[in-house]
């Protein structure tokens, strides 16, 4: 009895579980528009120093360095590098590449179909290009890679995490909820429930979590008051 590189779940054979090798097929399958997407974070800011009657004396800076190095081959680079390892250790071929500005012809395309829409969106020679290349070329080496490569696990880690970074510039950050202090309420025995108060963003009234007390704002600054007293008590 083997244990998946990923999930560490049981298996029976191999390197990855079923379910781990359908969600890095399904992550490689995210990055080629993910890659596309990223092109909106680097609309240039508005502004920049200006002479009277001239245009901007320099270029503004992209939104996100971090956006620009993906865009600029990083994510390219990643893929062909996992991409590099697996046809070292398959002791396979580099796929010939194509002549620039050349298209490939239908029958060479991806069999899968995002791919496959992928590649003929990418102009040959380009980022996206080598990107959607090596992609097909890491997915069609999966049932390899799950059942005979040693480094799966690694590979597949790499894959999600990179996938959840990418994902996550995409996501507006979540809005921290503010603490207020500590629950003052007492139950019927003279405990005090001193559990944190926190106000949820665009929230008018503040609950506790545990005895489900609440606190409209003309209480917020008692709360606060009593947070500090506390704070200084545990300070001497």
């Amino acid at each position: 009895m083997n244990t998946c590189q990923l999930c560490e779940g049981d298996l029976e054979d191999g390197y990855l579980c079923v379910a781990c090798a359908l969600a890095t097929r399904a992550h490689l399958e995210r990055w080629p528009a993910l890659y596309r997407g990223l092109a909106a974070f680097l609309a240039p800011r508005v502004g920049g120093a200006r002479v009277r009657g001239a245009h901007p004396v320099h270029a503004p800076l992209p939104v996100n360095e971090d956006v620009l190095d993906l865009r600029a081959g990083g994510l390219a680079q990643a893929a062909e590098g996992w991409a590099e390892a697996v046809r070292r250790d398959r002791r396979a071929e580099r796929p010939a590449p194509l002549p620039v500005g050349r298209s490939r012809p239908s029958c060479a395309l991806p069999q899968n179909g995002r791919l496959a829409l992928d590649a003929r969106k990418a102009i040959s020679g380009t980022v996206e290009a080598r990107l959607v290349a090596a992609v097909a070329e890491l997915l069609d080496a999966m049932p390899w890679i799950v059942v005979s490569w040693p480094d799966a696990g690694a590979f597949a880690a790499d894959v999600r995490d990179v996938t959840r970074s990418l994902s996550s510039m995409f996501v507006p950050p979540t809005p921290r909820a503010k603490r207020l202090g500590n629950c003052p309420a007492q139950f019927e025995d003279g405990v005090i429930c001193g559990a944190a108060i926190r106000l949820e963003q665009e929230a008018k009234v503040a609950r506790c979590p545990y005895c489900g007390t609440t606190y409209p704002p003309a209480t917020w600054a008692d709360l606060k008051v009593l947070m500090d007293a506390d704070a200084k008590v545990a300070a001497a």
